[in-house]
């Protein structure tokens, strides 16, 4: 999921996952600093936040020691327990109640394209509970939530904005991470990283892309 955050100039990523934190400092259209957190103690575990406390001061010190005060957040976060799958649809979805499984779920529906006669939309439903966790965990860093959307969102928003032949490839049953895999193994995502910033980018590769998909998708 996604946290948009507004202020002015800076843009910080930040993307949750089950291992670890990642943040992204872009300026200038580029990543001029990353930071890596590892989570070994189960602060955050299937998303849920059991350490308030460590993760805002992991947040906390990226800001500080970039010298940020009132920076623009997007955050993604990515768990099996995001409930998501890709549809193809003849028709606009207007009525995105009759798409949905399970209405104790906060639901959300995306359309990523068209190709030949059929619309291609990404769905995605994550529980109430969560969501107001990271709503406290804003509160508690001083920040207001606009919206929530899962990684794989942004990852998929990314290959069919900036792949045109992502759609034709598109198979509606196939994993959904497998779906932008080349993608992003064929990314030059050392385009947007600074030449002063010392990275491993293959090793680092998936997370700089689902930053660059933040960056690209608060820019739209």
């Amino acid at each position: 999921m996604i946290i948009f955050f507004r202020s002015n100039k800076e843009i910080v990523t930040v993307n949750f996952n089950a291992n670890n934190i990642v943040l992204s400092l872009f300026k200038n259209d580029l990543i001029i600093s990353y930071v890596k957190c590892e989570l070994i103690n189960f602060e955050i575990f299937k998303l849920n936040i059991f350490n308030f406390s460590k993760v805002q001061l992991l947040i906390h010190n990226f800001l500080k020691s970039n010298n940020l005060k009132n920076p623009k957040f997007y955050i993604s976060a990515s768990c099996d327990d995001i409930k998501e799958k890709i549809i193809k649809s003849r028709s606009i979805i207007d009525d995105k109640n009759e798409i949905y499984e399970n209405s104790t779920l906060n639901w959300n529906c995306y359309n990523l394209g068209s190709f030949q006669d059929s619309y291609v939309y990404y769905i995605s439903g994550i529980s109430h509970s969560l969501i107001f966790q990271y709503k406290i965990l804003a509160a508690n860093l001083g920040m207001n939530i606009n919206f929530l959307l899962p990684e794989n969102a942004v990852l998929l928003n990314l290959c069919t904005k900036y792949n045109p032949d992502f759609l034709e490839k598109f198979n509606e049953k196939a994993d959904i991470k497998n779906c932008f895999v080349d993608f992003v193994n064929n990314l030059n995502i050392e385009n947007y990283i600074s030449k002063n910033l010392e990275l491993d980018i293959n090793k680092e590769k998936i997370f700089l892309s689902t930053a660059l998909g933040l960056f690209f998708w608060g820019k739209e």
